[in-house]
């Protein structure tokens, strides 16, 4: 069974570090398709949850501080879809 996660990042957010090979990496060794959405301003991060809901993704992850964190969780409100935290 293919399952469908949806990364929201704020770019700004955490170290400056290579995780995108990371996420890649782990989530292709396990069969998962995912995608990403980088927030630019603040509300895109709860935007981009809500889209997620409607393209019907299993887990909608969230990469960055406690803005995006919070953005993510107001998205995925009233939804069946759940939500990872990646700390950023």
């Amino acid at each position: 069974m293919s399952r469908k996660i949806r990364v929201v990042a704020n770019p700004g957010s955490g170290q400056p570090k290579p995780v995108l090979h990371t996420l890649n990496s782990v989530f292709r060794s396990e069969n998962v398709e995912w995608d990403l959405s980088l927030t630019n301003e603040s509300g895109d991060a709860e935007r981009f949850a809500r889209e997620a809901v409607n393209d019907n993704v299993d887990v909608v992850a969230a990469f960055g501080g406690d803005g995006t964190v919070m953005e993510v969780a107001r998205g995925l409100m009233g939804s069946n879809v759940p939500m990872a935290i990646l700390p950023g």
